[in-house]
């Protein structure tokens, strides 16, 4: 029922399970990852911690809560449970492209590329690995590597957004702003309301000089973001 996205009736049953039989590790997993799915983090992180006081060695249940602790912004905290599923089972991909999220996110891209590639290694087409190796790699300053990684995407999944806007970014920051706009707009074809998409094609479009175009875009960012500050400086820029 979880696997089939029907989470709600999922918690129900995992809660029988659990009355029936309160130390059973897995249950408590497969119900906080019901629960996350839902968005009831406390809950979930609690259930997780059960599974682990029962199994401490448990890599799931590891990983897990910290994904949880990395979607709530504290990528230390993720990173210990991530490096500890990983003590538990070394060639488990998930937990290595997690703790490749958490190392960048904490500044460390040379750490985090390290992870990403042992993810991919163990499985070649995962795309939030790619897409993470091609960040790091361009925080790392390489453009190359960076752009090598994101087009091994769209091979892959052209439509996908997140791999266009990235390449997107790189390709500009090299001066080949109108290739950058062609990516924007693949982008926003495959997602039209897809706000980063936007910001950077304003920005690509100011920068060789079409700046009707350009002020659309960026008005279009600020209206799909009106709380993000940077989208009204883009926007003044365009004026």
């Amino acid at each position: 029922i979880a696997g089939s996205g029907r989470h709600e009736e999922a918690v129900q049953l995992y809660e029988k399970a659990l009355l029936l039989q309160p130390d059973h590790p897995e249950a408590h997993n497969n119900l906080a990852h019901s629960l996350q799915m839902l968005g009831r983090n406390d809950r979930a992180m609690a259930h997780y911690e059960t599974a682990l006081a029962i199994r401490p060695g448990y890599p799931e249940a590891r990983n897990n809560l910290g994904a949880i602790l990395q979607a709530l912004g504290r990528p230390a905290e993720a990173l210990a449970h991530y490096q500890m599923a990983l003590a538990a089972r070394p060639a488990y991909a998930e937990a290595h492209k997690n703790l490749g999220n958490a190392l960048d996110a904490l500044g460390r891209h040379a750490d985090a590329a390290a992870h990403y590639e042992k993810a991919i290694a163990l499985r070649p087409h995962d795309i939030e690995a790619l897409i993470g190796l091609g960040r790091a790699f361009d925080k790392l300053d390489r453009p190359e590597a960076a752009i090598s990684q994101f087009e091994k995407v769209l091979t892959v999944d052209p439509d996908n957004v997140g791999a266009r806007n990235n390449l997107g970014g790189v390709i500009h920051a090299l001066g080949r702003s109108d290739e950058a706009i062609g990516h924007y707009r693949r982008a926003l074809a495959a997602k039209p309301d897809d706000v980063e998409a936007h910001s950077k094609l304003g920005d690509a479009l100011l920068a060789v000089g079409r700046l009707r175009e350009a002020n659309d875009a960026m008005e279009r960012a600020v209206d799909l973001s009106p709380r993000k500050a940077g989208y009204y400086w883009n926007l003044a820029n365009s004026k």
